[in-house]
């Protein structure tokens, strides 16, 4: 989208989301604003924000936050940058005052004289909850124009040529005067409102009571938006596709909180009724995560790697010429070569080493054809570079490459799996798997996993920065593991992160 938020009303909605943890601890009074009831039925996009740093939410963040040495001067920091203005406004004389327990931001609409997408420009309001509507007016007049009125609401000009509203409990923020009158008059009751639109409500009900940070994608007004794009020849199958899939999905809505342990983001996704699978629900359980040894202090698996990677290139129109230039350049065909090779499981993992010791391993649906892929790879490599030298292993079920770089060995084990990497036992289970380490299994208790949860990617940061030759900021000390896992249950499945903070 060519339009993008104002300097002005970005920074402000980044001072409500997050750096006011830092600026004591008031309260909104009064009756709540509902800043929800002044986005217009239909927005694209909608998040909300819970500023009320009295509540438990962001009395957890603060205490998870401190945990960090540097916490309190990069809070001052960035309330200091945010909230100055060009004429000389600070957050503390001219936000704080004001600044309510809520806050709404969506992208209403998207205009295009065309199907192309790119092309668009889109129209967003922020809403946020006022506490003392004369103290928002003043602030507006150091940093804008008075505006005249609009629906018992003082209106403003705002140096960065975004349009501003005061009234009635509430500060409205858009890019033109027509979006802010239809949030305004959204608002009085004059038009449908965001918890009219089918399933909403019921959705964000369904996040975390304690979130900081909730959100809701409208799937289908989307999904309208880009089938319109396919009648565009440019993009025109990945716009297909990108529909196909949003077309499928009843709801995706997302939200960010804190615990003692450290932070959470959760993205759920709800299916139509009899809708497949696709790429934006949650990643399956694979197959070759307990081949994962307990010293490892990262991971990454992927289940059907190769169905995401034809996708993926499928849909950037990676066809004809340009594919059979790759093909003539490296005499390795896409469909016959290298999609079975990546066509099943895809795991990798590293470890304690000289200084870090890492493995591939794949499961690919044709093991021969894969072994067969291999070896024309390292053909490529060492015509490619003579420095590269290919050596059959004794045992003939792999090779053994050495100079252009790091050594490295491929193998095909007795199962069928390539393994590539330094680690000879990579593709056998391992004596001691990872699943067998309390840090482990402490890290999915604190990010409220289940035991056998289909965890898809995991980082010791601790663990990674001890074996590296780099110095380490005080603070990153504080950061411990890092997990990304899936959860189905029928048509419903969540995405979760995890930052351990000790």
């Amino acid at each position: 989208m060519t339009e993008r938020l104002p300097l002005r009303a970005a920074a402000i909605a980044v001072a409500l989301t997050i750096v006011v943890s830092g600026c004591g601890s008031k309260t909104g009074t009064g009756t709540p604003a509902a800043p929800e009831h002044a986005i217009p039925a239909g927005s694209l996009v909608y998040a909300d924000a819970n500023l009320d740093r009295g509540s438990d939410a962001w009395h957890q963040l603060e205490a998870v936050g401190q945990r960090f040495p540097g916490w309190g001067g990069m809070v001052d920091k960035l309330v200091h940058d945010v909230g100055s203005g060009s004429h000389g406004s600070t957050f503390a004389r001219d936000v704080e005052p004001w600044l309510g327990d809520s806050a709404a931001f969506a992208v209403t609409s998207v205009d295009s004289s065309s199907s192309n997408l790119s092309a668009a420009s889109g129209h967003y309001v922020l809403a946020v909850a006022s506490t003392d509507d004369g103290a928002a007016k003043d602030a507006l007049a150091r940093e804008g124009t008075a505006d005249g009125s609009y629906g018992g609401y003082t209106q403003f000009t705002t140096s960065d040529h975004s349009e501003a509203a005061v009234g009635e409990g509430m500060v409205l923020v858009a890019n033109d005067a027509d979006t802010l009158h239809l949030a305004i008059d959204t608002r009085a009751g004059k038009g449908d409102d965001i918890t009219s639109d089918d399933g909403f409500s019921a959705a964000l009900a369904g996040l975390p009571a304690d979130s900081l940070v909730r959100g809701w994608v409208n799937t289908q007004k989307l999904a309208e938006m880009a089938s319109l794009a396919t009648l565009d020849g440019n993009g025109a199958a990945q716009m297909r596709q990108l529909a196909d899939s949003l077309k499928s999905i009843e709801s995706v809505t997302f939200a960010a909180w804190a615990s003692s342990g450290g932070l959470h983001l959760t993205v759920h996704t709800k299916l139509a009724p009899g809708a497949p699978a696709n790429p934006f629900t949650a990643p399956g359980a694979s197959s070759l995560t307990p081949l994962v040894p307990a010293n490892a202090f990262a991971f990454l698996a992927v289940p059907g790697f190769g169905t995401y990677l034809k996708q993926s290139l499928e849909a950037r129109s990676m066809t004809g010429p340009q594919l059979q230039l790759f093909e003539q350049q490296t005499g390795i065909s896409f469909q016959h070569d290298l999609v079975p090779l990546l066509s099943g499981d895809l795991l990798f993992y590293a470890g304690p080493g000289v200084p870090v010791s890492a493995s591939l391993v794949l499961k690919p649906d044709d093991p021969d054809r894969a072994e067969a892929t291999m070896r024309k790879l390292t053909a490529l490599f060492a015509m490619d570079d003579p420095s590269v030298h290919v050596v059959p292993l004794p045992s003939g079920d792999g090779q053994a490459l050495s100079g252009g770089g790091l050594p490295l060995e491929w193998r095909r084990t007795p199962d069928g799996l390539i393994t590539i990497g330094d680690d000879p036992a990579a593709g056998t289970a391992p004596a001691q798997p990872l699943s067998s380490s309390a840090a482990y299994r402490d890290l999915l208790t604190q990010a409220g996993a289940p035991a056998d949860a289909a965890v898809v990617l995991y980082a010791n940061v601790a663990g990674t920065l001890a074996h590296l030759p780099v110095h380490v900021d005080e603070n990153v000390r504080h950061v411990g593991g890092i997990l990304v896992w899936g959860a189905h249950d029928g048509s419903e499945s969540d995405t979760n992160l995890f930052v351990q903070i000790s």
